[in-house]
């Protein structure tokens, strides 16, 4: 039976897909072993990675050619009028987010450098943000582009598409990262989190990948 999901899942996935998850994943695995990073940071590094999926998602809206069948009302408003709605929602939902993501790394980081050192000016941090958005593009090149996806999808669906994954990934992310700031957990733990964080991605995204393949025109 587990044999079974598994394959399934791989399947699904793909196996370039699996690939860029795992090295998507592997970047804040290599701030906590070569960088000594806490997981503050990894959180903060987290919610930049839902800003760039909103930035690329507002792409796929706006360049999606298929109609609206799916999503009530997007179909009148117009795929910039869904672009425009998306930015509103999405971004209350990340600023939101933002908050208790900040408040949250600014207890865990408890040296005199604080949120602001190791985050916002440190250098490392803005390299990993980069290696994360090259990858997330390298995705939506292969997914969207190459595929020809961009033909069969329309803004409604591309609008609603990535809250599913992205708030049971998060959610769980935090829940995480609250436990350790509560118990002062070892590095081991902060690993543990980055491993949770891939396990549940991989399994969202296989759980919607059949989204993905959006119906044909006939």
């Amino acid at each position: 039976m587990a044999d079974t999901v598994i394959t399934d899942m791989g399947r699904r996935l793909g196996g370039a897909r699996l690939l860029l998850i795992i090295l998507l994943n592997l970047i804040p695995v290599a701030g906590v072993l070569w960088l000594g990073w806490d997981a503050g940071q990894i959180l903060m590094l987290y919610w930049v990675e839902n800003i760039i999926v909103g930035v690329l998602s507002l792409v796929r809206i706006l360049t999606a050619r298929q109609p609206d069948t799916l999503a009530p009302g997007s179909a009148q408003m117009g795929t910039i009028g869904v672009g425009c709605f998306f930015i509103v929602h999405y971004g209350l939902f990340t600023l939101v987010h933002g908050v208790f993501t900040m408040i949250l790394a600014s207890r865990i980081i408890d040296d005199e450098d604080g949120l602001w050192g190791r985050v916002f000016t440190n250098p490392t941090f803005y390299w990993a943000v980069l290696a994360a958005a090259a990858l997330q593009i390298v995705i939506v090149i292969r997914e969207w582009w190459s595929s020809g996806l961009w033909r069969r999808s329309s803004p409604g669906v591309e609008m609603v598409r990535p809250y599913g994954r992205i708030v049971v990934l998060h959610v769980t992310v935090l829940a995480a990262a609250w436990w350790l700031s509560e118990t002062s957990a070892p590095m081991a733990a902060v690993l543990i989190l980055c491993l949770m964080k891939a396990v549940v991605e991989l399994v969202m995204t296989a759980l919607v990948s059949p989204a993905d393949r959006a119906p044909r025109r006939p």
